[in-house]
């Protein structure tokens, strides 16, 4: 199940239900004891009249701590995971992404991002279950 928000515009973001994951020996962020690496699929789609350009900064808390994005580009099960798309989404089209995090508490996540900084407000998924 994801959960959806969508603009005025027409243009929308999902997030999906978090999934425990094990980073690869190529992921170089720090991961405190006792964390748990989850990760997000993430759905951009422009139902506007207009080129999206996006430019998407996730940022997660969990447990009354902020969560540290993982940067794991060679993982073979979430390629480019870290790195969010920055081509232009033409009207009509949709394009996915993973998004990761090393969490305090993988049953309390806030998760806040825009399809781009300049143009729309942070949508906010909270409490999404694990």
């Amino acid at each position: 199940m994801s959960h959806v928000v969508t603009y005025d515009d027409g243009v929308s973001i999902s997030m999906s239900q978090p999934s425990e994951f094990t980073p690869t020996n190529l992921d170089y962020m720090p991961r405190a004891e006792g964390d748990t690496s989850v990760v997000f699929k993430v759905v951009l789609t422009n139902n506007s009249s207009e080129v999206l350009e996006p430019i998407v900064f996730p940022e997660a808390s969990s447990g009354g701590k902020p969560a540290i994005m993982v940067a794991d580009v060679g993982n073979p099960d979430y390629p480019n995971l870290g790195m969010a798309p920055t081509m232009s989404i033409l009207p009509g089209q949709t394009i996915e992404f993973y998004t990761a995090f090393n969490v305090a508490d993988p049953s309390n996540i806030t998760l806040e991002v825009s399809p781009t900084s300049f143009k729309y407000e942070n949508a906010i998924f909270t409490s999404i279950p694990f």
